[in-house]
C-alpha cells in the first residue's frame, strides 16, 4: 500500500487520503463523523481484489482514530451545528 497524499484540515472539517493498493487508487474521506472509502475516478475501472477496499477502510479508520482528541472535539462541534 502506498499513500499518495494525506490531508488533515487544520479547522477540523475533514480528513482525506489518496491510497494505492496494487496499482489501484482509492480515496478515503472522513467528514461529518462518517468515513467513506471508494475507488478513484477512472475512465475504465481496473480489476481489483475484493479485500483491497476493506484494507484501505481499516487503515483510514486507524488514521482517524489516531488524530488528537482536540481535533475530534472541534470536528464534532462543527458538524453538530450543521445538523
Amino acid at each position: 500500500m502506498h499513500v499518495h497524499s494525506e490531508t488533515i484540515q487544520p479547522d477540523a472539517s475533514a480528513f482525506s487520503a489518496v491510497v494505492e493498493v496494487r496499482g489501484v487508487t482509492y480515496i478515503a474521506n472522513y467528514v461529518a463523523g462518517r468515513l467513506n472509502v471508494g475507488l478513484a475516478p477512472y475512465k475504465r475501472a481496473p480489476r481489483r481484489p475484493r479485500w483491497a477496499i476493506e484494507h484501505v477502510r481499516q487503515w483510514a479508520a486507524n488514521r482517524v482514530a489516531e488524530l488528537p482528541a482536540e481535533w475530534h472535539a472541534a470536528h464534532n462541534a462543527m458538524y453538530a451545528q450543521a445538523a
